[in-house]
């Protein structure tokens, strides 16, 4: 397939892009939905959180045959067919209100969205040349932050209780349907068909996904989730808990610009590398400034730019290591990895925090750092890159 030069990328990426950014909004308004109406249901918070992980299981035993249904069928067929089910699982969660049910439905939702995002990041590293392939998933993770955002914002003119902020959500993934159509028609279409039947990634590029992968997912699903118990434990109140996150997702926000643009102009693997390593060292100085709110609040706007630029950057890296075939393996799988990522983090971290203390979050992701540093390491001198449009490794010079 051959990559989009230019400016003209913005206009070829915009209406995947969108897609993508309608999941994240129905995906910002299932969460906090499913939690407050458990909870006025008479559910406990393991309940919410068991409903939340649901999606992740469907991924997991759809995403080793992801790559195959794509070349047969395309991209566009495929994340059509993903916002139909998500859509028919909102509708049949507003017409179904039973705990049962949810998890059925929210598990079918969960695994629709996840194929979105899987397809529009295939479909960026598809598309997109490596001149712009940095800026051009910065945006990508800037716009889904801004579609998660809006997810709250309608249940505030939906209401809680009833079918409608459900039958809203589903009529916003419907609308998505408009953006599949304007997709271009070689949306998909996978070179190098003497791979088409791998469905796992190279062995030898296995630890540089699970670095950035695992630990993308394992930051931007901890750290927005358990934040505001951090804040809470160090006394900083309820309006100061939720500043650690806003101030959190902030930083996450403002550092995507500068990384995209670094990332186009220097080696990315260094940028990434940097990322999981600052994110480590932002927790280990956590515990030391969370009762100083002079000090905690810029300390989090930095772990937010660094942790939400991994996938980003892992994204750039896997754009410019592989090509054709691979690179839909590989592509996603990242994105399945990255959603167990999301899953795994907060897990641990909430099981570290209970026998810890508050300071098992920080410590739980200073620990996955350490890790993470270390598959980067073993893995980034095992994946050379290939040269731009091509999908010919660059051989080391003599």
């Amino acid at each position: 397939m051959n990559t989009i030069r230019g400016l003209r990328w913005l206009l070829v990426l915009a209406p995947i892009m969108g897609v993508a950014m309608i999941a994240a909004a129905v995906h910002g308004l299932t969460l906090p939905l499913v939690a407050l109406l458990f909870e006025r249901w008479g559910f406990d918070a393991g309940l919410v959180g068991l409903n939340a992980a649901a999606g992740t299981c469907g991924i997991l035993l759809l995403g080793p045959f992801l790559p195959a249904l794509i070349v047969r069928l395309g991209l566009s067929r495929i994340v059509a067919a993903a916002i139909f089910l998500a859509t028919c699982a909102l509708a049949a969660m507003a017409a179904f209100p039973d705990v049962v049910a949810w998890f059925l439905l929210k598990a079918l939702l969960g695994l629709s969205l996840s194929v979105i995002w899987a397809g529009a990041e295939l479909w960026i590293n598809l598309k997109v040349d490596d001149a712009h392939r940095g800026r051009a998933f910065s945006l990508f993770t800037l716009l889904y932050w801004f579609g998660f955002a809006c997810g709250p914002g309608i249940i505030g003119l939906a209401g809680v209780e009833g079918p409608w902020p459900l039958l809203a959500g589903a009529a916003i993934m419907a609308g998505a349907f408009l953006l599949i159509r304007v997709m271009p028609r070689d949306a998909g279409c996978i070179e190098e068909t003497h791979e088409r039947r791998r469905y796992y990634p190279p062995l030898a590029s296995v630890p540089l996904v699970l670095a950035t992968a695992l630990m993308g997912g394992m930051g931007d699903g901890a750290l927005p989730a358990l934040l505001p118990t951090f804040g809470l434990a160090h006394g900083a109140g309820e309006a100061g808990a939720l500043t650690l996150l806003t101030t959190f997702v902030i930083g996450g926000v403002v550092f995507q610009g500068p990384v995209g643009w670094l990332a186009d102009r220097m080696n990315e693997r260094i940028l990434a590398f940097g990322c999981i390593a600052g994110v480590g060292l932002c927790m280990l100085a956590l515990p030391v400034v969370a009762a100083d709110v002079a000090l905690r609040l810029p300390l989090c706007f930095v772990a937010g730019g660094l942790a939400m630029s991994i996938s980003t950057l892992g994204l750039v890296i896997v754009g410019r290591s592989f090509s054709g075939g691979r690179l839909a393996v590989v592509c996603t799988w990242f994105s399945v990895l990255y959603e167990v990522g999301t899953t795994i983090g907060p897990a641990l971290a909430g099981a570290m925090m209970v026998r810890a203390g508050a300071h098992g979050l920080p410590l739980t992701l200073a620990l996955a750092s350490g890790l993470g540093c270390v598959l980067f390491l073993v893995g980034a001198g095992r994946v050379p890159k290939v040269v731009a449009g091509h999908g010919v490794p660059l051989q080391p010079a003599p």
